[in-house]
This record gives C-alpha cells, structure tokens and sequence, in this order.
C-alpha cells in the first residue's frame, strides 16, 4: 500500500483531538476543554505527526501555527465530526444540560443592552452556559478563525478593520444583520449649551467626550461621518466604553453621542438630556458575524438563533 494510511490502522479518537488543535492552536486549552491532561493531548499530537508524516502545528513566536498540509486537513476534519455525529445520531448540543462557556467580542454597550435579555433566556432554558465578552481588537479574524472567540457584533459599516473581509465571496466569516440603531447627543440637564442643537458651529466648539478605541483614532460612525464632511470637533476627552460617556457628560458639562437605546437606559439614573445633534449620523447596524468553519456546530447554530432572538426581543421593546 506504500505510504497511504489504511484506517484500520489508525486510532480515529486521536481525530476530534486534531480538530481542537488546528482551532484552538492552544494544548492547554484543548486539554481543558476535553477533560484530559496537558500530556495526553501533546502525546496525541505526537502520534498524529507520526501518522500524517508532518508537523501540522510549529511555533512561530510565541504562537502556534497550522502548516500547509494542516490547513488542508482542517475542513476535512470538520466535516468528518459532523458525518460521526450524523451516523450516530447522538445529541450533539443540549442547551438545557451543557456547561458551555460563549466568548462574544463587542463593544461595552452592545453587551449593556444585552445581559438583561441573555440573564432571562438563559436562565429558562440554559441554566448552566455562560457568556464572556470580550472587547474587540485587530485580533478578531484570527480569534474567530481558532475558536477562542465564537462570535464578533459589531457595526456593519466599519466591520472591515477588523480584517474579516466579510463582504468578499470568498471570505472565510459568515455574517448577519440583527440590529439598528443610530447616534444621538447628550448634554448635561443641568448646564445645558444654548444652540447646540441648532447651531453646527456651537456644536463642534463645544467640549466633546468621545468614543476612541485604544491609541489610534479608531473607525466610528461618528469619525466616518466627521471625516466625510471634513470637520473638526473639540474633543476634549477620548474614552474606550461607551458606557462611561454619559457620565463625564453629566460631570464635566461636555456633550457627546451615543446609542439611542444607550441613552434611554442613561437618562432614568443620570440628569443627562437628549438632543437631535446639527450632523446626520448614518445608523448604526448591527452585524454578527462568525467563522464558516463551524457553521454546522450546533452549539454556534444555537448562540446565533439566541444572539437572533435577543436582539428582536429589544427591537420589539424600543419605544416609538
């Protein structure tokens, strides 16, 4: 037979510990989440390199990465999971008794709004998950591609920073919409600013607080609409959360702009008021987005009809 594998030859349990490891790239993890030692999953690996005759995971850096013949083997290997689960007609997901953690990447105010919702949901019909959210950065398209995040919301319109390149045909992310929402300006109720809603030139001169993510001016809409009509704001203050804005505005006697689902929930514990802001904000649509690697894994068909449901819930919820 040569070189070609015969498959009674072949331990097939060392498979789903190979698929753990072309995502995850990470021993300890792929130990924790199979319940099994850090030295069985590296002697695992070790036989498996015997058997396909390549390193499939060598390090560069400080991380590990998949070699050519490992890219190959990856989606091969996920199609064989799902053919074992289909042949044995086993519950692969089971909501009500799994002990699954969901890792979510957002912004602040995505998961404000989200919580109150998930807390319900989950709470009737998966007691045991749980959601960790994590804040976005450049390193998303490789943190979904792994599997150390599952799933990114984020505005459609600056979804691209991210380097997903969601809208090529042949983009390794799946994505959808799940919710709208659009810009609006926050001032102190207390020391409001004659004008500023009338007044573009008041508006841009009056001290901002503004949302910039990390140490570079990061896309928003509010930067992607300043930018397109060349114009300069007094941005006195750049913070990272969103959630914190309405409180420097109710301090400092600055304005600012947020989510209007953001600042209903502000204005019932701060003395903030809302304005109409002298610039047209495009708005703000929401897209989840996740690796097409694991569209047929239950437990992510399962997070996205939830993610789905939670949204529609607040959109059903949102004032007139």
């Amino acid at each position: 037979m040569g070189n070609h594998l015969q498959v009674r030859n072949v331990n097939l349990n060392l498979f789903p510990i190979l698929l753990k490891l072309l995502l995850h790239r990470n021993v300890t993890r792929v130990a924790n989440e199979l319940c099994l030692t850090q030295s069985a999953v590296s002697g695992s690996l070790k036989r498996l390199r015997d058997i396909f005759s390549d390193e499939l995971l060598i390090t560069q850096g400080r991380e590990l990465v998949l070699t050519e013949k490992a890219k190959r083997l990856l989606p091969m290997l996920e199609q064989h999971q799902i053919s074992a689960e289909t042949l044995l007609g086993g519950v692969a997901f089971d909501p009500a008794s799994t002990t699954i953690r969901f890792r979510i990447s957002t912004a602040d105010w995505v998961s404000f709004l989200l919580v109150p919702v998930l807390t319900r949901r989950l709470s009737e019909c998966a007691p045991n998950v749980s959601v960790q959210f994590i804040q976005g950065d450049r390193s998303n398209a490789k943190e979904l591609r792994e599997g150390v995040v599952d799933m990114l919301i984020g505005p459609e319109k600056i979804s691209d920073w991210t380097g997903l390149n969601l809208f090529n045909d042949d983009s390794d992310y799946g994505f959808e919409q799940c919710y709208v929402d659009h810009l609006i300006g926050i001032e102190s109720s207390e020391k409001p600013v004659p004008g500023i809603e009338l007044d573009r030139e008041i508006y841009l001169r009056h001290p901002h607080v503004t949302f910039n993510f990390g140490t570079r001016l990061h896309a928003s809409v509010e930067r992607d609409t300043l930018n397109e009509y060349e114009l300069n704001q007094n941005d006195q203050f750049l913070v990272s959360e969103f959630t914190t804005l309405p409180y420097f505005v109710a301090a400092t006697g600055a304005v600012s702009v947020i989510p209007s689902s953001l600042s209903n929930q502000m204005k019932r514990i701060l003395p903030i008021r809302t304005f109409t802001p002298p610039l047209e904000f495009a708005p703000i649509k929401l897209i989840m987005v996740w690796a097409n690697v694991r569209n047929n894994d239950p437990s992510m068909k399962w997070l996205r009809v939830l993610v789905r449901e939670c949204f529609q819930e607040l959109l059903d919820n949102t004032p007139c």
